[in-house]
């Protein structure tokens, strides 16, 4: 019968434990929600008329998660939720102005 070498017999042991405490403490994380941006209701999007101003737009909206610097016309709108699991749900949408009246809504509804 061959005699098992006590270094190896330690290293597989260390192995296991190493691996139970692992596995038990990934149990115990607690994951949080991250939210980024602001959610439009279906009820804001549809109090938007074209023609608005910029103002009347942010007093529905609030302001935008981003304007492009090199085109000030454009607003962008973003969401996003990573929940507990890792799931991700985005909402996203621009709006377009043309001499400073709103030309062109493109936003999604956010779906629970």
């Amino acid at each position: 019968m061959p005699r098992i070498n006590n270094k190896i017999i330690v290293f597989l042991i260390t192995l296991c434990c190493s691996i139970t405490i692992i596995s038990v403490l990934s149990g115990c994380i607690k994951r949080q929600e991250i939210r980024q941006g602001r959610i439009i209701e279906a009820k804001e999007i549809s109090d938007l008329e074209l023609g608005m101003s910029r103002t009347q737009v942010e007093y529905i909206l609030g302001s935008p998660s981003s304007i492009n610097p090199l085109d000030q016309d454009r607003w962008e709108y973003v969401y996003i939720l990573r929940n507990k699991k890792g799931v991700v749900k985005i909402q996203k949408g621009y709006l377009l102005f043309e001499d400073g009246k709103l030309a062109i809504i493109d936003l999604d509804e956010y779906i629970e």
